[in-house]
């Protein structure tokens, strides 16, 4: 999954697809990164 970075539509990308945002026609995306928290112990 990925985001444009224009927008915020959030796409999927195939690799023979065309890179484009459907929504605004921009060409930059970002990988989405899943909500993962993590705990780090102090010293």
């Amino acid at each position: 999954m990925y985001k444009c970075y224009h927008c915020g539509e959030k796409v999927e990308i195939q690799k023979l697809e065309r890179v484009v945002c459907p929504r605004c026609g921009f060409r930059i995306f970002y990988k989405v990164r899943q909500p993962v928290v993590r705990k780090v112990k102090a010293i």
